[in-house]
């Protein structure tokens, strides 16, 4: 069966436009991942944020603590690296992460109690 070129000229014309509709979307995701990402850094600037896809085409998004894991924090519960398949998922953790960073860190800070109250 073959085409006219009226007919070819049509599909061409059909094929342009639903591959630019295909493009707008990917780029709208892409602008969506950065955004997200960028939301994620500000909210979060103790951790190295990335969204990564793997082999598999599954996105990952991690976070890395920037800095060292003490032995206290990791018996609170720190993770020194947190892997979540969304953005929102990783917000949840690193909510959670981040408030226990951060009660290690007060307890590391806070001086010892004394005997010498009256």
């Amino acid at each position: 069966m073959a085409l006219t070129d009226a007919e070819m000229y049509d599909l061409l014309c059909r094929s342009e436009t639903e591959l630019l509709e295909i493009r707008k979307r990917a780029l709208d995701l892409t602008d969506w991942t950065a955004r997200q990402l960028a939301v994620l850094r500000r909210t979060y600037p103790e951790w190295a944020i990335a969204c990564e896809t793997d082999a598999s085409g599954q996105a990952w998004w991690t976070a890395r603590l920037l800095q060292e894991v003490s032995l206290e924090m990791a018996t609170a519960g720190v993770d020194r690296t947190v892997r979540r398949s969304t953005a929102v998922s990783l917000a949840a953790a690193l909510t959670l992460q981040t408030a226990l960073v951060r009660s290690r860190r007060g307890l590391q800070r806070s001086p010892a109690p004394t005997d010498d109250a009256p």
